[in-house]
């Protein structure tokens, strides 16, 4: 699925952690309904200042990839454009192909994958969501997610032709392949660049942890491997622990979890750390992980939480997928020792 043509990067090992945070910046709609091209509404925008403040006083500058829904309707855009130029925020680009044109491919779910679409279809659905955000936002954007994580083999190159220098698309320990998406299930969380399109990608923070001396992507091979059981094998692995995966975000995880998995990645020689979530998860009933008020203060909270660690007694600064370009491409190191995660 990624391309053969990658080389990894690293921060030096007495450079400070680095915190980017992420906004998937799309539509309210049922994630347990198929795919609607009519299912755009974006009314959870009017409280997106409770995310914007939260990062504020951290001196995080968010990026909000933003997908066509949002790009098309001026409720939306209006608001991140004043971020935008205040210098405030990033705003990059989000492509749920499901409700951005043209339409020519069927509602599925494997259709929900961009990657799974011609080259063609998905080249002129990037092309459009770029020009939306362009006039709307008055600059071409150059960061780039996928929705569902689903960037396929032409994604990069694609963009690279688009203009896009930084993909935040991978989400490592995630296998999407049995509902017709990506398997990043093996995929290391340091930054990469592709050599044959010239983008950095910067995978969202997340790993398989486990109690045991195993190593746990190994454990998963063994659990799947063709003449065991799948699911039963994987079930028993995961309620007892000996494999957990967890992703820096307040959807569904604790602030003591992504503590403990940033903690452990930096063990490792981790030390730029992508954190993300969604937009409609500032309202109540947005997504699944903010059915309530109280859901949606807990999730915030936990935001919170994680930030004050990061930055405080963890010592790390904010970074931005901007900043680690220009980083990168002024110190272009490229080695990550051997066994780090």
């Amino acid at each position: 699925m990624l391309p053969p043509s990658i080389r990894p990067r690293r921060l030096a090992a007495d450079f400070p952690p680095r915190l980017i945070f992420v906004v998937d910046t799309e539509e309210e709609f049922d994630w347990s309904e198929m795919f609607s091209r009519q299912a755009t509404s974006v009314r959870h925008m009017a409280r997106i200042c409770k995310l914007q403040d939260i990062c504020e006083a951290h001196q995080v500058r968010p990026t909000y990839v933003v997908d066509s829904s949002i790009a098309t309707q001026a409720d939306a855009w209006r608001p991140l454009r004043k971020l935008m130029e205040e210098n405030r925020a990033l705003i990059g680009a989000h492509l749920h192909a499901w409700v951005t044109p043209p339409y020519d491919e069927a509602l599925s779910r494997p259709n929900s994958y961009q990657g799974n679409l011609p080259p063609r279809l998905e080249h002129a659905k990037l092309a459009n969501l770029t020009s939306q955000i362009s006039d709307s936002f008055g600059s071409r954007p150059v960061v780039f997610k996928s929705g569902r994580f689903g960037m396929g083999p032409r994604t990069l190159s694609t963009l690279g032709e688009l203009g896009y220098k930084i993909d935040l698309s991978p989400a490592p320990a995630f296998d999407s392949s049995e509902d017709g998406g990506p398997d990043y299930s093996e995929l290391e969380c340091h930054p990469f660049q592709d050599e044959a399109s010239g983008l950095l990608v910067l995978p969202w923070t997340g790993a398989l942890l486990g109690w045991t001396p195993a190593n746990p992507i190994a454990l998963r091979r063994w659990a799947i491997s063709s003449w065991r059981p799948k699911v039963r094998m994987l079930g028993i692995l995961y309620r007892s622990k000996a494999i957990r995966r967890l992703h820096l975000t307040p959807e569904g995880y604790s602030a003591q979890q992504m503590i403990e998995l940033t903690r452990r990645l930096f063990d490792r020689g981790h030390h730029c750390f992508v954190a993300s979530m969604h937009s409609p998860s500032v309202m109540p009933g947005g997504t699944p992980y903010a059915r309530t008020d109280g859901d949606v203060e807990t999730m915030l909270a936990t935001l919170k939480r994680y930030m004050s660690f990061f930055f405080g007694e963890f010592g790390g600064e904010p970074w931005d997928p901007l900043a680690a370009f220009d980083h990168w491409s002024r110190k272009p190191e490229w080695a990550v020792p051997a066994g780090k995660n």
